[in-house]
């Protein structure tokens, strides 16, 4: 990365860049599967848990436009309390005792006799259960904090992302924490990179953005004139990309 410009800031996705997302949930996934068929529960049978969850938010979930924009899905249906001001978050707060308790049903076999709302919380234990950071996340933080202002900027619900960053200890490590939910809007839409620059007092010109989602991360923070670096922790495959995250320190020395 060439460094035309001095770097003040530093804009960090979270979801699979600082921490794993699509771990936790897949295991949550198989969790709720082993409780319904057993700890033998094939991958077509893991599969169709989550073709349920998926199918029942897309045919019933309220503002669906609103959800896209902000980047909502049914796993923040099973995670978020939609906590927060304005109609949208209202309805969804309304929808959420109804889907919980019917989400998996398009793939219950016959007989099965849980408690309704018994496999979310199966769900949710093992989703919070295996959360956790990537290797160096907490070491590159606390390197960069001495040089650069640093921010989380990340899409989802409000409420589920801070306990997330709260989970993974993560929100005393950065200066500002951005999230798409109570905006309105989530990435690549430029709002919550501008909310972030204004949170840390930096120009565009004076800023990184570090994410693994190239659309997302990459061309949106790209469309505001903030420098990128690309990354995929952990995943050699992705050729171009940034598997280490100790490597981040030295590339925007560069």
């Amino acid at each position: 990365m060439t460094n035309n410009n001095q770097i003040l800031g530093v804009l960090f996705d979270l979801d699979e860049t600082l921490i794993p997302e699509t771990r936790p949930i897949a295991e949550a996934y198989a969790a709720v599967s082993h409780a319904i068929w057993g700890a033998g529960a094939s991958a077509d049978q893991i599969q169709s848990v989550r073709v349920a969850a998926r199918s029942y938010w897309d045919a019933h979930s309220p503002h669906q436009a609103y959800t896209r924009d902000v980047h909502i899905g049914p796993s923040d249906g099973l995670s978020s309390s939609f906590e927060g001001p304005g109609q949208e978050l209202a309805d969804l707060r309304a929808f959420l005792p109804d889907f919980r308790a019917h989400v998996f049903d398009a793939c219950l076999p016959s007989g099965y006799d849980g408690a309704p709302g018994e496999l979310r919380e199966i769900w949710w234990s093992a989703r919070m259960g295996n959360q956790g950071v990537y290797p160096g996340a907490y070491e590159l933080l606390a390197t960069l904090r001495s040089s650069y202002r640093l921010a989380l900027v990340t899409n989802g619900t409000s409420d589920f992302q801070r306990h997330k960053v709260r989970h993974t200890d993560m929100e005393r490590r950065v200066d500002a924490l951005i999230v798409s939910g109570d905006l309105g809007t989530g990435k690549p839409n430029a709002a919550p990179f501008q909310a972030a620059l204004e949170a840390l007092g930096v120009s565009a010109e004076a800023a990184v953005m570090v994410g693994n989602d190239q659309a997302r991360d990459i061309a949106g923070a790209q469309a505001l004139g903030i420098r990128t670096i690309w990354v995929q922790p952990g995943d050699p495959s992705q050729q171009g990309a940034v598997t280490d995250l100790s490597r981040i320190p030295t590339l925007l020395a560069a």
